[in-house]
């Protein structure tokens, strides 16, 4: 493929991608999130901040479909370093970084992922996003993904995805089926946000090992997803919050 050709691809994919106005995945929005980590005893473990930063170009790895993300993660608590993570391999990673440090005289205090680069699609028909998903949020990788098929913003209205995971995830390879179903409009109010006209959607994956996971969360049409709340096979929950907004571009926040 020569140069000329090459430069034509690109333009034809940019122009593609841009084809559609975006109103939540739009370069001048950020997003503010509060989260927390729910042990199967009900002990809240951990408590952090995470940004969503939409950067208004295509994801390198999906160029044509989707849009890039940018998570950034602000963790609050001493505490993370204590959770086990639910894949083996990676605790086992987790022990060895330990025992590094304590041969060099240093305490290992959880050092977790601070940022994260993904890819999300905002369309005539859907939006859909990767969850979060970086260390001890590993656990939403086999729960059903954000995920709105826009035509079916009916009650009662549900539509269906599967999902398959390699060896690379270890106790998690294996496949999933995913059900969402609208339950109606609500409006949600956490702090000082307040938003009318938002759809609770409820989900639920069956995994070929791990059995139920669910994700029941609230979009909304122009600001995407607004609270999301997972509760996993063993007990464990997750819940994310939004609690601010900021458009650049209507100078608000």
């Amino acid at each position: 493929m020569n140069k000329l050709l090459k430069v034509l691809v690109v333009f034809i994919m940019f122009l593609s991608f841009y084809s559609f106005k975006k109103s939540i995945f739009k370069r001048s929005k950020k997003y503010f999130y509060e989260t927390v980590y729910i042990q199967p005893n009900g002990d809240t473990l951990a408590q952090e901040k995470i940004n969503w930063n939409p950067k208004g170009l295509p994801w390198l790895l999906q160029m044509r479909y989707q849009t890039a993300i940018t998570f950034n993660y602000y963790p609050d608590s001493s505490k993370t370093k204590d959770i086990l993570l639910p894949i083996t391999k990676r605790n086992l990673w987790r022990e060895n970084l330990i025992e590094e440090y304590k041969i060099k005289g240093k305490e290992w205090k959880g050092k977790w992922a601070v940022k994260d680069y993904v890819g999300a699609i905002e369309n005539i028909d859907e939006v859909w996003i990767h969850p979060i998903r970086n260390d001890h949020f590993i656990y939403t990788e086999i729960a059903p993904f954000p995920c709105v098929e826009k035509r079916k913003l009916i009650k009662d209205s549900t539509w269906t995805d599967n999902m398959w995971f390699g060896s690379g995830y270890d106790e998690f390879s294996g496949t999933s089926i995913n059900v969402y179903t609208v339950d109606g409009q609500k409006k949600y109010e956490y702090k000082t946000m307040k938003l009318d006209s938002c759809w609770q959607i409820n989900a639920v994956s069956t995994h070929s090992k791990k059995g139920e996971n669910y994700h029941n969360f609230l979009f909304h049409p122009e600001h995407g997803f607004i609270e999301m709340k997972y509760e996993f096979y063993d007990g464990t929950r997750i819940e994310f919050y939004m609690v601010e907004i900021e458009d650049k571009k209507n100078n608000s926040r």
